[in-house]
């Protein structure tokens, strides 16, 4: 299955699981993926509330204005790696105006109060 194959790699290369989380791929999921994923052991899944478009050549002041103006507290972020994506010069930017707006950070375990 390809999401052992996947938690195997994470697990090697950073010693971590990601157990109890998922977010579906592209954000496509069904009643069946939900039930594989669930019987797997990944008991929350994650979905974003805004997307960069980083993966969409959107240009890095793009992305920060996109990011900034959907900004507020329990917003998750999706990022993307990549040649086609300028995120990574927007993350710092990005940072920079939540923190300036007072905004902080937490991880999704500490969001869902776990």
């Amino acid at each position: 299955m390809e999401l052992e194959r996947t938690e195997n790699l994470l697990q090697a290369m950073s010693g971590r699981s990601t157990r109890p989380y998922f977010r579906p791929p592209y954000g496509d999921s069904d009643a069946g993926v939900l039930k594989d994923v669930g019987d797997a052991g990944y008991d929350y899944t994650i979905m974003w509330t805004v997307d960069s478009l980083g993966w969409n050549h959107l240009p890095a002041r793009g992305i920060v204005d996109r990011c900034l103006k959907n900004a507020g507290p329990g917003v998750i972020y999706v990022f993307h790696v990549g040649a086609d994506s300028e995120d990574v010069q927007a993350l710092g930017p990005i940072i920079e105006g939540l923190r300036a707006r007072g905004l902080g950070f937490v991880t999704v375990g500490d969001m869902l109060g776990l």
